[in-house]
């Protein structure tokens, strides 16, 4: 599903709020080592900032919400993930692995929203935050959410 087809069923805001410039992205991008999957970065450029049905929140480098902020909330999620690494093994590799998980959002009740890439397509992961259940779809971002 493409932004478009996002537009139709989601409607942008009017004013969305912290906007980010495709500078931002190249900087998120050089800072990281990563390539933001398109879709994405997209998606956050015409939304801005906010939650969708007051549940899911998408990662965005323009906001000055640290819990929010894509790369506080990237070098965070992957700092905890490589301590956890030490006292318990997480099913999937982590970045920088080449197809280790990357965080993109979550949700309201802690779930984490992570994004990896395998032979050049994306797959979603998501981490129910109260289980130890790991769930895999093959599909972008935006046909995610």
């Amino acid at each position: 599903m493409s932004v478009a087809a996002i537009k139709e069923v989601l409607h942008p805001p009017r004013q969305p709020l912290e906007v980010p410039t495709m500078d931002d992205w190249s900087n998120v991008e050089r800072q990281l080592s990563i390539t933001v999957p398109s879709d994405l970065k997209e998606f956050v450029c015409e939304y801005g900032n906010g939650k969708i049905d007051d549940f899911i929140w998408v990662n965005n480098p323009a906001t000055k919400a640290r819990g929010a902020d894509f790369c506080r909330k990237f070098e965070d999620t992957i700092y905890m993930f490589n301590y956890l690494e030490s006292i318990e093994e997480t099913p999937y590799p982590i970045y920088p692995a080449i197809d280790g998980i990357r965080p993109w959002g979550g949700t309201h009740n802690g779930d984490g929203l992570y994004w990896r890439e395998i032979e050049g397509q994306i797959w979603i992961v998501l981490n129910e935050s109260r289980s130890p259940v790991w769930e895999e779809y093959q599909m972008s971002i935006t046909e995610f959410l």
